[in-house]
Parts: C-alpha cells; structure tokens; sequence
C-alpha cells in the first residue's frame, strides 16, 4: 500500500499514543540551546526511520499536538517573549515546544509563565523549520504528494477566550503572566 493511502491509526487521546509520540522527540536538555541544526538533524533522522505507517501517524499527532498548543494563554507568552506574536511566529512558537520535548511542552503547556524559567533570549523559541520536517519526509517518500491534514476539527480560534484580551496591554500581561513580563516585558 502506498504511503498516500495509509490513514493514521494513532490517537492523541490516548496516552500511549502520547508517549509513542514524544519518544520520536530528542529531549533537549538546554532549551537555550541555539543550534537548532541539531534537533533538526536528529529529528530527520527519527523521521526517516519511521515506517510509513509511523510517518503517517506520527504526522496525525503532531497536527493534534499543534492543535492542542494552540491556546491564548500560549500566545500571549510568546507576545510577551518577542515583543508581538503574529500567526506565522506563533505556529513557529509551537513548533520550538514541541521540537524542546515533552518536559518543556507540557510544563509550559500548564503554565506559561515557567517559559521565564529556561533564560530564553526572545529570539530562541521559535523554530520554523522543524515543523516542516514531518511533511517533507512524507513528500520525499510519496513522490511529492503533501500529507492530508488529519485533525478532525478545524481550528479557527485558540482555546481559553478567557485569555482573548488586548496582548498590548502591559499590566493585563503583568497579572498574568509576571515572570515573563518581569524578564522581558515593556
């Protein structure tokens, strides 16, 4: 069976799924760590290990997992790290979580604010690149056929509208979001 004809039989719902899938990331102990041609390097090779059954579903997961970081709360603390997030810098955002591994995903993923913690510079946690990577090894194996997007929901608006105020507003950041806000704040 082609690669374009396989469906994803992986769930991010379940958490052997979820574990299966972070186990594909390099964790990364120093999440400072600028060199980004290393994670981009040791994912490529995951990747290309991966049956194509595993490339599809781990493709599947990563649009779940990008989903499930697309939140408000998320933003507002890359707003805060960059001096403004647009949609491309926060799709990029998303992608250095994701690419950092599992630990620094979901720490962050329940607090934004712990971002303070990891001594970032505002230009490290964004990582565009690496979220091109799943897709082009799909590209690579089908032929040049791009992935069919998975997720079964469109995603339209970022999760918790309890956080959809106005990023510009310094003592709104401030209150929620203190330590980022002390570390590079306006």
């Amino acid at each position: 069976m082609s690669i374009t004809e396989l469906a994803p039989r992986r769930d991010i719902g379940e958490a052997s799924d979820r574990d299966w899938f972070w186990s594909q990331i390099a964790e990364e102990p120093d999440a400072t760590n600028p060199d980004q041609q290393w994670r981009l390097a040791s994912f490529r090779h995951v990747l290309k290990s991966l049956s194509d059954q595993e490339l599809v579903d781990f493709i599947h997961l990563f649009q779940a997992m990008m989903a499930r970081l697309y939140s408000w709360r998320l933003w507002a603390a890359a707003y805060v790290i960059n001096g403004g997030c647009g949609d491309d810098s926060f799709i990029d955002f998303r992608h250095w979580l994701i690419s950092s591994g599992r630990a620094i995903a979901e720490a962050v993923l329940a607090d934004p604010d712990s971002l303070a913690d990891l001594g970032l510079s505002p230009d490290a946690p964004f990582f565009e690149l690496f979220g091109y990577e799943p897709s082009d090894e799909f590209m690579r194996r089908s032929g040049g056929v791009r992935p069919r997007p998975t997720h079964k929901t469109p995603i339209d608006t970022p999760s918790d509208p309890d956080w959809s105020f106005d990023f510009d507003d310094a003592e709104e950041m401030r209150a929620r979001l203190p330590k980022l806000m002390a570390q590079f704040g306006w």
